[in-house]
């Protein structure tokens, strides 16, 4: 073959390698997902463009609602802390003055603290309390209150252990005492202030009594001795809240074939006034101060949102559907909420179904401007979730200075975390 016609054979395979090298790195560099700003934005709409359910028959379909025109989109940052269940976790400040968690797993109530500095869990407290469905933690994380099933033949009863941590010092476990609390309580919650807890206890006629106690570590181990009660009643079926220190809510267990009510329960005084009722389905988180009632009925299975103001009987529309316990006062801010919102569009015979384990959901985290009623989408679960099925919040709680949002994903107990340093530049 004579030398030019390999010289051109030479040059037209390096002309071609050349062409192909140089469509590869532009397809590198400029990939099409994702490309334009209206497909980022269509990521990020509440319900539209939803991800791919894929054989989970529990994960609803989202419709077609848009986001408002002014809803700012800020992009936070969410990740899973703990891969195990967990029974519950708190806040609390470290020996260095930085913000921890104080978190117990589920399967055996072990307490562990993460350091958001370094990512890393350490256990404080071994314990052998199987299958602990809840606990509740005051006090900067110093108090928690175990709540779980104690199975004898085939009876099981409900146990509840106060569990009182002194000062741990860095790198040593923790030293705690503890008492019991009575057996078989329907309901316990802790006081946002005091070491006090109200619980709600059932007599053998099915009346309800709830006391409110001092938890103190001096105190008995079995005793009851300090402790009020500040409510009867023939009902039983009750929901307790304690917004402020001088009062507690009822609320009936939500159905959406009856009735709800609200009440508030002055503790001093021991006088019960009702705020709201003949609302099925009736679900109420009631703000920090006591001035606002954040609620939803399952009238025309529709669950939006309610502003109730408590002085001037006033209610407003937020124009957003959601569960309000998938909601939280902003602490300090009673303006501003955190919010869970869940497709509430195509599902009858709610909050049961979901109560049930029947149905989830893929939720998406709002923030709420009740003064000015603007909202801004925070985060979309189901871009963080690993599975892309998004996170059924429960359990949502801030941070003392606002900058962090924890909850807990119903579908497998797994503890999240959503940074919310960036807020302020949401405009609301």
């Amino acid at each position: 073959m004579p030398q030019k016609t390999n010289n051109k054979i030479i040059y037209g395979v390096v002309i071609l390698v050349a062409i192909l090298t140089s469509i590869i790195v532009f397809v590198l560099i400029n990939p099409t997902n994702n490309s334009k700003i209206g497909d980022i934005k269509d990521r990020f709409l509440p319900f539209g463009n939803p991800p791919s359910a894929g054989n989970n028959p529990f994960v609803p379909t989202p419709d077609d609602t848009e986001t408002p025109d002014d809803a700012p989109f800020v992009i936070q940052k969410m990740r899973r802390l703990v891969d195990a269940p967990v029974a519950g976790a708190s806040f609390f400040t470290d020996d260095m003055g930085q913000i921890s968690i104080r978190y117990a797993e589920q399967k055996n109530g072990d307490v562990y603290d993460y350091s958001l500095s370094t990512g890393v869990s350490r256990q404080i407290l071994r314990q052998n309390l199987p299958g602990v469905h809840n606990v509740l933690w005051n006090n900067n994380g110093k108090n928690a209150i175990f709540r779980f099933l104690k199975t004898v033949g085939n009876q099981d009863t409900i146990k509840t252990y106060a569990l009182f941590f002194e000062e741990i010092a860095p790198g040593e476990d923790a030293i705690f005492e503890g008492r019991w609390l009575p057996d078989e309580l329907p309901e316990v919650i802790v006081s946002p202030i005091s070491e006090k807890v109200a619980y709600l206890q059932k007599n053998k006629k099915g009346d309800s009594f709830i006391w409110l106690e001092e938890i103190k570590e001096d105190q008995n181990m079995e005793g009851d001795q300090n402790r009020e009660q500040i409510f009867a009643s023939p009902f039983s079926e009750w929901l307790l809240e304690q917004p402020t220190e001088a009062l507690l809510t009822l609320a009936t267990k939500p159905s959406y074939n009856l009735d709800g009510y609200l009440y508030f329960v002055d503790i001093a005084s021991k006088t019960t006034t009702k705020i709201l009722g003949n609302k099925k389905g009736l679900m109420a988180l009631t703000s920090p101060d006591a001035t606002k009632i954040l609620y939803a009925e399952s009238a025309k299975n529709s669950y939006e949102l309610i502003l109730y103001n408590v002085e001037t009987k006033k209610e407003t529309a937020l124009g957003i559907k959601a569960f309000p316990e998938k909601c939280v006062w902003s602490v300090g801010n009673s303006n501003l909420l955190y919010c869970a919102v869940s497709n509430l569009t195509n599902n009858k015979n709610m909050p049961d179904e979901w109560y049930q384990g029947g149905v989830s959901f893929s939720d998406d985290i709002w923030l709420i401007n009740t003064e000015t009623g603007k909202i801004g989408l925070l985060a979309r679960t189901a871009d963080f979730d690993f599975e892309g099925q998004g996170i059924d919040v429960i359990k949502p709680f801030l941070s003392p200075d606002n900058s962090l949002l924890l909850f807990t994903n119903k579908k497998d107990g797994t503890l999240w975390l959503l940074e919310l340093e960036t807020i302020e530049n949401a405009g609301l």
